[in-house]
């Protein structure tokens, strides 16, 4: 994961899945639940499978795009932060006891101190690859620390890969900022069961929201309701309000909730709404 062993990644391979072919079957059978529609591993280390009887034949090799190596890096982020990047995040590995000392390959560490990963890569096809993640702190404008990933693919050099990348955690840090639209337990409105006015129905968030946003893009929310019938429990999930770019693209949703019961009308209330029902 720092100097891509990959005599190490079979080990592991085989130590976890017995042998190599069934660690590799496990792999794209994640790579499918975690939603990596476009990858399609040959081995555990991501180098190409050459046909030692046949060189001159186009070799095997494992398959993926930009999005899912992005989405592989959202996965372990939100599932294993603190043990992805207890090793990512080291710019030198050392094993006093064997003599080994080697700086990790990931050029942007010693660059930027947010960066906390994640790999390099590189195959004669592939050119020089990198994904990597950096933390954007809470500011002004940005109102909470949010995680950068990107990727690069295709370079053919070192550096190029690192000036893609480092243009890309620029452009993802001065264009985009974390917004909070929505506080919890905010007042959204009240309803009237049968537009009575006894029978109100105050409507309030289940839960904080908080949304990516371009610095020009817009800011859009609809809110949907439920029928709402007699008789509400407090908590019930009576709505949603969505916020949504002017392009449509959806940005995030909360429930809206019932923030108290309406289960005691009384009896003139009760015939009240008998006969707005007929």
């Amino acid at each position: 994961m720092i100097v891509s062993g990959n005599d190490a990644a079979v080990a592991i391979a085989k130590h976890i899945g017995k042998d190599d072919k069934t660690f590799v079957e496990r792999m794209n059978k994640k790579a499918s639940d975690i939603g990596m529609t476009n990858t399609h591993f040959v081995n555990c280390n991501g180098l190409p499978i050459y046909d030692l009887s046949d060189p001159k034949k186009p070799p095997k090799e494992n398959i993926s795009t930009a999005r899912d190596i992005a989405t592989l890096g959202k996965y372990m982020f939100d599932n294993y932060e603190k043990e992805v990047t207890a090793i990512t995040d080291m710019s030198t590995y050392s094993y006093p006891e064997r003599g080994f000392v080697k700086n990790n390959t990931n050029a942007l560490l010693r660059m930027l101190p947010e960066v906390d990963g994640i790999k390099t890569g590189y195959t004669g096809n592939a050119g020089y690859c990198l994904s990597f993640s950096m933390k954007v702190n809470e500011t002004d404008k940005n109102e909470k620390e949010r995680r950068l990933i990107g990727v690069t693919l295709g370079a053919n050099h070192k550096d190029k890969r690192l000036s893609a990348s480092l243009s890309m955690l620029n452009y993802g840090k001065d264009n985009f900022n974390t917004k909070k639209v929505v506080e919890k337990n905010q007042l959204i409105g009240k309803k009237y069961i049968k537009g009575l006015e006894e029978l109100e129905v105050s409507l309030k968030a289940d839960n904080e929201l908080y949304t990516i946003i371009g610095n020009e893009e817009n800011l859009n929310c609809q809110v949907t309701f439920k029928e709402v019938s007699y008789p509400v429990k407090k908590g019930d999930v009576l709505g949603v309000i969505k916020y949504y770019t002017d392009d449509g693209e959806i940005l995030g949703s909360a429930n809206i909730v019932s923030e108290n019961d309406v289960n005691h009308a009384s009896f003139k209330t009760k015939i009240k709404m008998i006969l707005l029902i007929r």
